[in-house]
C-alpha cells in the first residue's frame, strides 16, 4: 500500500512559519486548491497543500489580491479538489483503485472546464480592448 505523509493543521502552520490566523484564512479561501483527507472528525493535509500555501505566500508578498491569486493558481496549473476524501485506515487508497480513477476523471473534467473559462476570459478581454479602441476613434 502507498503511504503519503499527511500533515495536521498545526504542522502546516509550523512548517510554513506564518501566523496561524493567516494559514486558517487561506485554508478556507483556497479550499479548492488544498487536498484534504478526512479521517473521522480530523482533517489532514497532503504535501501538495504546502506547495499551494507556499505559492500563495509568495504572491501575497508580491502584494497580489486574493482573487488575483486564485486566477494565478489556475493559470499555473494547480489542480482543484472538490471535497475532502474519507480515510478509514492509516493508508491512502492504492494507485489505480476505482476511487483514484474517479477522482482523476473528476479533476481532469474540472481542469478542462477551467481551461475553457480562461479561454473565454481571454477572448472577452481581447474584445473589450477592441471596443475601447473603437470608442477612442
Amino acid at each position: 500500500m502507498v503511504t503519503k505523509k499527511l500533515y495536521t493543521q498545526l504542522e502546516v502552520i509550523e512548517l510554513l512559519k506564518l501566523p496561524p490566523t493567516t494559514i486558517k484564512r487561506w485554508l478556507e479561501y483556497f479550499t479548492h486548491f488544498i487536498p484534504v483527507v478526512q479521517r473521522g472528525d480530523s482533517k489532514f493535509f497532503e504535501y501538495e497543500s504546502l506547495k499551494v500555501l507556499t505559492r500563495v505566500s509568495e504572491l501575497r508578498q508580491d502584494r497580489y489580491h486574493l482573487g488575483t491569486i486564485v486566477r494565478i493558481l489556475v493559470e499555473e496549473g494547480f489542480p482543484m479538489y472538490s471535497t475532502p476524501r474519507e480515510m478509514s485506515g492509516p493508508h491512502m487508497d492504492k494507485p489505480g483503485s476505482s476511487a483514484d480513477s474517479e477522482e482523476l476523471k473528476s479533476r481532469e473534467q474540472q481542469q478542462r472546464i477551467i481551461s475553457s473559462i480562461l479561454l473565454i476570459a481571454d477572448e472577452l478581454y481581447r474584445l473589450a480592448g477592441y471596443m475601447d479602441e473603437l470608442g477612442q476613434k
